[in-house]
């Protein structure tokens, strides 16, 4: 494909800026999950440098964890699109957590651990039609 060192060039672009932005959707969530799932300070991710971003980003609210599930699924499509190796099983997970605190944020009375498990999974089942288990 002759457009495919510029696809990757637009895509890490991209992933880049969002990340500065956002640091909790960088790297592939494997490491992440827990900050997301906890709502943590985005002082105890691992990687991220400054940890809070450029505009002090943190996961403090339903809105801000629906904006973090949203973010990294753009980011999961970027980083497919633009031919990057590697799964999307994690940063699926990742996406999920989000979507799970955003979700026990409106309903508070739903189990944290449970929501943010059953919409990693969700997400995991609908995006990549596999079964939890088999028989």
């Amino acid at each position: 494909n002759k457009f495919a060192v510029r696809r990757a060039l637009l895509a890490t672009c991209f992933i880049a800026v969002l990340g500065m932005l956002i640091p909790q959707v960088l790297f592939w969530g494997e490491l992440e999950f827990t900050a997301i799932a906890t709502m943590a300070p985005s002082s105890s991710l691992p990687y991220a440098w400054p940890t809070p971003g450029l505009i002090g980003f943190e996961m403090n609210s339903g809105l801000n964890a629906f904006i973090v599930g949203v973010a990294k699924m753009v980011t999961i499509s970027f980083a497919v699109a633009g031919g990057y190796r590697g799964g999307v099983i994690f940063p699926f997970f990742a996406a999920g957590a989000a979507f799970g605190r955003c979700f026990t944020s409106i309903f508070p009375s739903v189990n944290v651990p449970l929501a943010t498990l059953c919409f990693a999974a969700g997400i995991e089942v609908s995006f990549l039609r596999t079964v939890l288990s088999t028989p």
